[in-house]
C-alpha cells in the first residue's frame, strides 16, 4: 500500500523553494536594492537642449559617476508658453566618502560632526550643467560642478514631490549666444 502524500507537506516545499529563487535573485541579480539613493529634479534652461540626454546617463561629480538619469520629460505651462524639461537624477553615495570617517557620504545624517549636506553644497555654489559624451554620437550627460560665481536659480516648481537641484547653461549653449 501507497501513503498519501500530504499537500501541506508539498506545498510548504514549493513556498521555501520559491523563497529561495527570490533571494538569489536578488543576490546575484546585480540589483543593488539596498543602496543609499535619493532622487532629484533638475530644471534646464529653455535654450538648453536635451536631444541626446537619455535615460541611463551619468550623473557625474568633478568627473566621478554618482548616479544616473532616471527620467526626461516635458511640460507646458499652458499660462505662459513654456515648455519646461525636468529631468529626474538618482544619486548613489557609494563613491562619495566622507573625508573624516572613510564612510558613505550620507547627506541625511545631521548634526555638528556632519556639517555636508545638499543645501550647504548648493549653497558653495554645486550646479548641474549638460556636457556631451561624445562629439561623434552627441550623448549628453550631467555634470556636477561647484561654481560660486554664478547666480543659483530655483524654478520653485513642485515636480513629483522631489527636491529641486539648481542648473547651469551649458558650454555650448553659451558660446552659441556670444
Amino acid at each position: 500500500m501507497s501513503k498519501q502524500v500530504s499537500p501541506t507537506l508539498i506545498g510548504s516545499f514549493f513556498l521555501a523553494a520559491l523563497g529561495l529563487v527570490i533571494i538569489a535573485i536578488m543576490m546575484f541579480g546585480g540589483g543593488n536594492y539596498f543602496e543609499k539613493k535619493d532622487q532629484f529634479v533638475l530644471f534646464f534652461h529653455a535654450e538648453n537642449n536635451l536631444n541626446g540626454l537619455n535615460v541611463g546617463a551619468p550623473v557625474k561629480l568633478e568627473g566621478v559617476k554618482i548616479g544616473e538619469v532616471k527620467e526626461v520629460a516635458l511640460l507646458f505651462d499652458e499660462k505662459t508658453l513654456e515648455i519646461i524639461k525636468p529631468v529626474v537624477i538618482e544619486l548613489d553615495y557609494e563613491n562619495i566618502l566622507d573625508d573624516e570617517t572613510d564612510e558613505d557620504f550620507d547627506p541625511k545624517v545631521a548634526g555638528k560632526e556632519k556639517e555636508l549636506s545638499i543645501k550647504n553644497l548648493v549653497n558653495k555654489g554645486l550646479k548641474a550643467q549638460l556636457k556631451s559624451q561624445s562629439m561623434l554620437t552627441g550623448l549628453l550627460y550631467i555634470e556636477f560642478q561647484f561654481t560660486p560665481q554664478d547666480e543659483v536659480v530655483m524654478t520653485g516648481i513642485d515636480f513629483r514631490k522631489l527636491k529641486e537641484l539648481p542648473t547651469t547653461t551649458n558650454v555650448t549653449e553659451d558660446i552659441k549666444r556670444e
